[in-house]
């Protein structure tokens, strides 16, 4: 733990005045962005609730898409501010605002289509290529 919050506190330093601002709001939008989602859908597993597996199926799906895009174009946005706000309200907006999450999934849904055929084929290609030993 300690090795964890070392890291993190140099990370915040990066941001210079900003940095245990940034801080907090990443502890916080890792709360709200993943501990409960990951509590919420563990008991809709756990209680096999079909409507609150599909919501939140449909919930790490943005999430991830979201944070593939962050990874790419972390060297940028890092360094706004108010990205990370904007980043803290959306995820907190997925997580308990089921109406805008089916918006948000839905546009995710239309766009993955045209692409679902090469993206399929190039992970079995990658499944393939780690499973030969």
């Amino acid at each position: 733990k300690a090795t964890v919050s070392v890291l993190y506190w140099r990370e915040a330093e990066k941001y210079k005045g900003r940095g245990k601002k940034m801080l907090v709001l990443n502890v916080i939008t890792l709360g709200a962005g993943f501990a409960y989602p990951a509590f919420m859908t563990i008991q809709c597993l756990e209680e096999q609730n079909k409507e609150e597996q599909k919501r939140w199926l449909k919930y790490w799906t943005v999430i991830a898409l979201l944070y593939f895009f962050y990874i790419l174009f972390d060297t940028v946005l890092s360094y706004f501010f108010l990205f990370t706000i904007l980043q803290l309200v959306f995820v907190v907006v997925m997580a308990f605002q089921n109406q805008m999450l089916e918006q948000v999934y839905d546009i995710v849904a239309e766009f993955l289509p045209p692409f679902q055929k090469q993206i399929l084929e190039k992970l079995d290609m990658l499944k393939k290529a780690l499973t030969q030993q």
